[in-house]
């Protein structure tokens, strides 16, 4: 009876943690995180958006115009040039699926954003898909590599009439 009681109190204690502790990967967890990305786009705040980013020189992203972007210093760059050519005011998925082993998740998903042009004021639609691979680091998912390509049949790009 005494080893029945210890094994439950172990399993209790100890398993039943590991099982449902929140800091556990989850599949929930990583699509909450990229749905934060696609949001965060609307803020138009470059360091906000990297902070999703794995600070390393080794984070990749592919854009859907086929630019290669590697290290966080450069994508930041790119975000900041980004924010100031172009005002994101939604930003939206369609799609999502993701897959979570062990300390990697990979989330893919159609990503629609719109933009408006400050200098003419014309607004614009994107529409592509995208996958993103994520690594939980210090109990938080960061981005590592994404790729964005065109879809068949869809637009990249196209205006939006006012």
């Amino acid at each position: 009876m005494r080893y029945l009681v210890l094994t439950l109190m172990v399993f209790n204690l100890g398993f039943g943690q590991m099982v449902f502790s929140e800091d556990q990967p989850t599949t929930q967890s990583a699509t909450q995180n990229v749905k934060a990305w696609i949001q965060a786009f609307t803020e138009n705040d470059a360091d906000g958006l990297l902070k999703f980013y794995e600070d390393s020189a080794d984070v990749t992203v592919v854009v859907s115009s086929g630019q290669r972007y590697q290290g966080h210093k450069e994508l930041g760059d790119i975000y900041r040039k980004q924010f100031e050519e172009a005002q994101f005011f939604e930003s939206t998925s369609k799609n999502l699926s993701a897959k979570v082993a062990e300390n990697s998740a990979i989330v893919h998903f159609e990503h629609l954003l719109k933009f408006r042009l400050p200098e003419d004021d014309s607004k614009w639609q994107v529409h592509i898909r995208t996958t993103i691979v994520l690594q939980l680091k210090n109990g938080k998912w960061k981005i590592i590599g994404e790729h964005s390509s065109p879809m068949n049949g869809v637009d990249r790009i196209s205006k939006i009439d006012d």
